[in-house]
């Protein structure tokens, strides 16, 4: 029986004792219909995100809508940049294969903080 660790022989055959690597669940990962599909749905889920804030910015601060808006706006885009600077230096230091971990980490006190803040940001009537 052939190690694992050595590699196969000239003929192109694997070693016997070779397993591929367990695949990922979604069959189609990887493919266009799945990344096109992943596209739809994050732009249904979060498309309309930042104009929803904006209005309720607005309606909140009566006279000051302009500024509010404008903070939103501002929010958004140091959102962004920090989110792209932070995840560079995750991957950098870390590593790719600590980003599903991260990722769900962070939505997890994402929804704390939604469960926590619901009743107090926007209250109707206000």
């Amino acid at each position: 029986m052939s190690d694992i660790t050595q590699a196969p022989a000239a003929t192109g055959a694997m070693p016997t004792s070779y397993r591929p690597p367990p695949r990922f669940p979604l069959p189609a990962l990887g493919s266009t219909p799945f990344a096109i599909l992943a596209i739809i749905l994050w732009g249904l889920a979060f498309g309309g995100s930042a104009t929803q804030l904006q209005t309720a910015a607005g309606a909140a601060t009566g006279e000051h809508a302009d500024a509010a808006i404008a903070m939103v706006t501002t929010a958004f885009n140091l959102a962004i940049f920090a989110a792209g600077a932070v995840g560079a230096v995750f991957v950098d230091g870390v590593g790719a294969k600590a980003l599903p971990a991260a990722i769900v980490a962070l939505a997890a006190a994402a929804l704390v903080a939604v469960g926590f803040g619901r009743r107090a940001a926007f209250r109707p009537g206000r």
